[in-house]
């Protein structure tokens, strides 16, 4: 066959690409050109679908007609960055994954083992054709990279900042004593206001009282004016549960956290054993002392 007897045409296989796709549940920024995926509660299993594509044709013309479709061959391979955002402005660079996949629509996790703003971005598409391996130095243009981002929301909280035993009298109502040091005091992490749940045990008598209350900041503390303590002995105060306006599901850390233990006594006083009005020189007077030691007596 002469040369002159046949025409050739040869078009350039494109490199493959991605994209979100359609039916993902985003919405696109076009300030930035990001689509924004829903918030999502740390931990929680999310992923994103990606179309790959890299299709074209190679049509070849001669005296017997014949065309030829080209595709990009699996697998595909894409590199992406994973960033966080971070208190003192910018982003924090967390990962730069890649991941194969052999079907035209691959899905990936999402990450969301921490809160915080996670931006992500995709950087190259290879395939058997443009294997990365061999084209690390060729990026998808920024402008034309796909971007999405998605907040991860904090889980909600509570944890005693003290260990340390609270001290009341018997029938005093449960409010704070001691403003100025961190006993009794709850910290709690989340999306403020708060529902926190606090149970009290009174040991002796096998008694629980609980009580929801609102808190509006991130420390609050122990203040239950309508319970009082009405039997002496150890009360165990405890941590039962917690909501944050985002909705997830509670953390809640161990025991050993979450609860703390009320003393309680009766009220200083001293008692005589006897009832006698006089007493001869040399006889001894008992008494009986109630409260916590050391007693001042005066």
């Amino acid at each position: 066959m002469l040369a002159q007897e046949s025409t050739y045409e040869v078009n350039w296989v494109p490199r493959p690409s991605a994209r979100i796709s359609p039916d993902t549940e985003a919405v696109y920024e076009p300030y930035n050109g990001t689509y924004i995926l829903p918030a999502i509660c740390e931990g929680t299993s999310g992923h994103v679908d990606f179309d790959l594509t890299g299709l074209s044709f190679l049509s070849y013309l001669s005296p017997t007609t014949c065309l030829i479709y080209c595709v990009g061959r699996p697998p595909f391979q894409i590199m992406y960055n994973i960033a966080r955002s971070v208190d003192s402005g910018g982003t924090k660079l967390l990962d730069q994954p890649i991941f194969n996949s052999i079907q035209p629509r691959t899905r990936f996790q999402l990450h969301t083992s921490e809160p915080g703003r996670i931006y992500y971005e995709v950087k190259q598409v290879g395939d058997t054709a443009y294997p990365l391996s061999k084209h690390k130095g060729v990026v998808i243009p920024r402008s034309d990279r796909p971007l999405f981002e998605q907040e991860v929301l904090m889980r909600p909280s509570a944890r005693f900042s003290s260990r340390n035993r609270l001290s009341y009298c018997l029938y005093e109502n449960f409010v704070p004593q001691d403003k100025v040091t961190g006993d009794g005091v709850i910290v709690l992490q989340g999306t403020p206001p708060f529902e926190l749940t606090i149970l009290v045990q009174n040991l002796a008598a096998s008694e629980r009282f609980i009580e929801t209350v609102t808190v509006h900041d991130t420390t609050w503390r122990l203040d239950l004016p309508g319970y009082s303590f009405k039997s002496v002995g150890q009360h165990k105060v405890s941590i039962e549960a917690i909501r944050d306006a985002s909705h997830c599901e509670q953390r809640l850390p161990d025991d050993h956290d979450r609860s703390i233990w009320v003393d309680v006594a009766e009220s200083a006083a001293i008692i005589p054993f006897d009832r006698r009005e006089y007493f001869c020189v040399g006889e001894v007077a008992h008494f009986q002392l109630e409260g916590i030691p050391p007693w001042t007596i005066g």
